[in-house]
């Protein structure tokens, strides 16, 4: 048993590592500004299996476009006006909010909807326009995914594994195409609500002040924010592990890459094998490796080293906001629960 485990962390890793290094060296060739979230994608992406990965992949890609259309609209349509784009922003999230609690299959879209806005936000603080900031999100986002299924097509021409699964497709569009029932609809639009309020205590205050790094607490709200206190609860503390391990590991690298700089990338590649290490058991912290990866990548590689504190930070404000946000709607909650018993 113990060298099964040893052998799909061995595959794993492999597979996390090699379209790593293939997207650092594409990001370093061409000098692309912000490259990192290439990377960012591979992390938030990479499965067990090539199959699970390969559905992952669409749906991210999916999620990307659509949410890169809506802002690319609302940034059209608002220009500089800031109580425009606020307002526009907020029908987004209430948007994707609505689509992530339709189905276990489409929430990841809608997520992605509403990350892919804030991000192209915050792309905006460093780029020269917003269609800019559209055109570099969509750049990542496909070579993260370009890099990851190349890697992926050889392991599985070596290996005969599945690239993709029929099976696996054809259950997600059933479920895909199944219509909300008219009792759940209720809950559904109460928890995308939830979802804008917690979006709208975050994102205002960042867009008035333009604080760095404010853009994650907003991220935190989309992840988060659930039907139910009990589900958020879940959540927020699986998020809050990943992070608080996470910032260990990346302080920890930060600190040592200020004496010796060429250890950065190493150490990166060692925290990537320490959590495919637990990833491929049945263990809480298994549940949040790609969230993990995720922060200690934006921690180590994302800019400068006090990004360690700023994601830290807001994105447990971030979790904090959405606890309570859905404490306060509990009682509402719990009585459209009991109507749809």
């Amino acid at each position: 048993m113990q060298v099964f485990m040893w052998k799909e962390t061995g595959l794993l890793s492999a597979r996390w590592i090699l379209s790593s290094l293939l997207v650092l060296a594409i990001v370093k060739y061409f000098n692309c500004t912000e490259g990192f979230f290439a990377l960012v994608t591979i992390a938030a992406i990479v499965r067990l299996t090539p199959s699970d990965t390969c559905i992952r992949s669409v749906m991210r890609l999916l999620g990307t476009t659509l949410g890169a259309l809506l802002i690319y609209a609302l940034l059209s349509i608002a220009g500089s006006n800031t109580v425009a784009l606020i307002i526009g922003c907020l029908i987004i999230s209430f948007i994707a909010g609505y689509i992530i609690f339709q189905s276990s299959v489409l929430s990841y879209v809608g997520v992605m909807i509403g990350v892919t806005m804030v991000n192209i936000l915050a792309l905006m603080q460093l780029v020269s326009s917003g269609s800019a900031a559209v055109d570099y999100r969509l750049l990542f986002v496909a070579i993260g995914i370009g890099a990851m299924c190349i890697v992926d097509a050889l392991f599985c021409y070596f290996t005969r594994a599945p690239l993709f699964s029929r099976e696996i497709a054809r259950d997600l569009w059933k479920e895909c195409c199944r219509l909300t029932q008219k009792q759940q609809e209720k809950a559904h639009i109460i928890a995308a609500l939830q979802l804008c309020i917690a979006v709208a205590i975050t994102l205002v205050p960042w867009l008035v002040f333009q604080y760095h790094g404010g853009f994650w607490a907003v991220v935190s709200c989309f992840f988060v924010v659930e039907e139910s206190l009990s589900l958020t609860t879940s959540k927020g503390n699986r998020r809050f592990l990943a992070h608080l391990i996470a910032a260990v590991v990346g302080i920890s690298i930060v600190a040592i890459s200020i004496y010796w700089p060429v250890a950065r990338i190493p150490l990166l590649i060692l925290s990537i094998v320490m959590i495919s290490c637990f990833m491929v058991h049945k263990t809480e912290i298994a549940i949040v490796g790609n969230t993990m990866g995720i922060a200690i990548i934006i921690m180590v590689v994302g800019g400068d080293n006090e990004n360690v504190i700023y994601r830290f930070a807001y994105t447990v404000m971030g979790i904090l906001v959405a606890l309570i946000i859905c404490a306060v709607f509990a009682k509402k909650w719990h009585f459209a629960e009991s109507e749809n018993a």
